[in-house]
């Protein structure tokens, strides 16, 4: 593993990125980025493009080193249902707006965070959760699945791809 984060240091990026961080301590309090630019599409035809941005409404939530060692394997699904016992886990959807220079065709590559244009496109509540085979009988592609005024990267190698590797998950999930 060594020799090939060495020989392709596009692939260490996200492992630096999340060891700078700390452990989350909820799936509800921690924010969910896309890794591909998006060309989003208003009724005007006007075009932005965009990397999309699930935002906790709880905020970052996070754990020191000794505390995520204390917690069982168990802990993030255990946490889930107790908080939504109390209510639903909120998260906004947001677009992180292109900038000139903006890599749009390599997903390992993070746009800067800071004092980057966000809209905010709409709220998700989940109240609660989904026995694992309800979601295991199917996939979300990213590829094909996507809503009018939204289109994938024309120049990222990598978004193409995925169709077929959901197919591989699909199919080892549901056999």
């Amino acid at each position: 593993m060594k020799a090939f984060g060495a020989a392709n240091p596009e692939t260490t990026r996200q492992a630096a990125w999340l060891n700078a961080r700390p452990v989350p301590a909820s799936f509800a309090g921690v924010d969910y980025w896309g890794v591909h630019a998006y060309t989003l599409t208003n009724a005007n035809g006007d075009a932005t493009v965009a990397k999309l941005k699930w935002v906790a409404a709880a905020g970052q939530l996070g754990l020191s080193d000794d505390e995520a060692k204390a917690k069982p394997d168990s802990f993030y699904a255990d946490e889930l249902k107790e908080r939504l016992s109390q209510g639903p886990a909120r998260f906004d959807l947001v677009a992180v707006l292109a900038e000139t220079g903006d890599t749009t065709n390599d997903p390992t590559v993070a746009w800067p965070e800071e004092n980057r244009k966000t809209v905010k496109l709409g709220t998700v509540a989940i109240t609660a959760l989904e026995p694992d085979a309800t979601c295991d009988a199917g996939t979300f592609d990213p590829v094909v699945d996507l809503p009018e005024g939204v289109a994938g990267p024309a120049d990222d190698p990598m978004f193409a791809i995925r169709s077929p590797a959901y197919a591989v998950s699909l199919f080892r999930r549901t056999n």
